[in-house]
């Protein structure tokens, strides 16, 4: 039985695919993670869009495994939207640190 943790997974996979497959070009601003760390140079956009990328195919992982779980454990769904909004929240900073990391300005 699919439930919402399996749609947002389902969801969360295909973008994080496209990401991958046709990343956004360089300054766009209809898709993809738009920082001041990713607008630097065209090298730190394309790896803060892959890093993005790889956040959002694990969080679909992780929402794929609970949905699993949620009908096995009978987990409630708003730990699901409480790991979305880690994320949310979470891979901007991790972002920024990264690229400054690897693109020190």
């Amino acid at each position: 039985m699919i439930n919402s943790f399996s749609i947002i997974a389902i969801a969360l996979l295909f973008f994080g695919i496209i990401m991958i497959l046709f990343p956004p070009k360089f300054g766009s601003k209809t898709f993809g993670i738009r920082m001041n760390s990713t607008l630097r140079s065209e090298e730190a956009w394309m790896y803060g869009q892959m890093i993005y990328a790889v956040l959002v195919l694990t969080v679909a992982i992780i929402l794929g495994v609970m949905g699993i779980l949620k009908q096995i454990l009978h987990i409630q769904s708003y730990y699901g939207m409480f790991i979305i909004l880690l994320f949310w929240l979470g891979s901007r900073k991790l972002i920024d640190w990264m690229i400054n990391r690897k693109f020190p300005e």
